[in-house]
């Protein structure tokens, strides 16, 4: 590789994870910004991987995890980015580089999202004890939880097609623009 195919590389990462960071922090602001901005956040991962390779989304998607960790108040959407959202680009295009049929892919997706959801709450619950979250999650009982987590699968399922969607219009419309 060249000198000047890795400073694109990194030229790139940055450019793009100092915007997903923005979003992340703009996001601080907006009450329904913890579940929509990690979603703009990882289509800074997205292009990326649309445009290098997985390998370079990773370390970018890892690079705005950690500093959406350190900067980002807030918590629950910086967990949102680094338990799923932010990777999610990444996964969907192996998965479906893998599986052909069209009903084993939205089980696939689905139960990553499940695990990663689930997961990631556990965290943030019992491990990062974020008083928050905590004291949101004390009123619900456990028909609520289950509720919110369909509803979820649903945005998740919307999501899902977003991405293919933006990822379709980046390849037809958008990287001429920015590839020269």
């Amino acid at each position: 590789m060249s000198m000047r195919e890795r400073t694109y590389q990194l030229a790139l990462g940055g450019i793009l994870g100092a915007a997903a960071l923005a979003f992340m922090a703009i996001g601080s602001l907006i009450p329904f910004g913890t579940f929509a901005v990690p979603a703009l956040a990882s289509l800074s991962v997205l292009i990326i991987n649309e445009e290098l390779n997985w390998k370079v989304a990773l370390m970018s998607y890892l690079t705005i995890s950690v500093l959406s960790l350190v900067i980002i108040p807030d918590k629950e959407a910086a967990a949102l980015f680094i338990g799923f959202i932010g990777y999610y680009p990444i996964l969907k295009k192996v998965i479906e580089s893998r599986v052909r049929k069209k009903w084993l892919l939205l089980v696939i997706k689905l139960a990553a999202f499940n695990a990663a959801v689930l997961a990631t709450y556990y965290v943030m619950l019992h491990l990062l004890v974020l008083p928050a979250i905590r004291e949101e999650f004390a009123d619900y009982t456990f028909w609520l939880l289950l509720l919110i987590l369909a509803l979820g699968n649903l945005a998740f399922y919307f999501f899902d097609i977003v991405i293919s969607r933006v990822g379709i219009i980046y390849r037809e419309h958008w990287r001429k623009r920015f590839v020269k």
